[in-house]
């Protein structure tokens, strides 16, 4: 599932994808764009496939919309920052464990939060 503002974009921010997207990724975005029906317009979606989760990611990682990609079987909600630093939220400490396992095979790395982070 994904969070992206786009009932919020405005045309400029539409042709700010478009140029900053490849000439397959812009065809992903128009095939977005021509599927989602004005009347039933959101912010939250599906995805079906890899190029679209892709594309996603790309709109995240080049700055240009930042989002929330939610993989709701796994327990994990990537939501999209500045300077590539995605914050990760997991469901339980399992999860955690899992992630950070898979993540060290591909020589990524997840951040702790401090042991004296207040929470709210």
């Amino acid at each position: 599932m994904i969070d992206l503002n786009y009932e919020d974009m405005d045309e400029q921010t539409h042709l700010n994808a478009l140029n900053e997207l490849d000439r397959y990724e812009q065809y992903l975005w128009i095939r977005q764009l021509k599927n989602t029906s004005l009347e039933n317009q959101t912010n939250f979606f599906t995805i079906e496939c890899f190029e679209d989760l892709k594309l996603i990611q790309q709109l995240n990682a080049r700055e240009i919309e930042f989002c929330t990609i939610h993989f709701i079987e796994m327990g994990i909600a990537i939501r999209g920052t500045f300077d590539m630093a995605m914050e990760v939220f997991f469901k339980d400490g399992n999860t955690v464990a899992e992630i950070a396992e898979e993540a060290d095979k591909h020589d990524l790395f997840l951040r702790e939060y401090p042991e004296d982070l207040e929470f709210l």
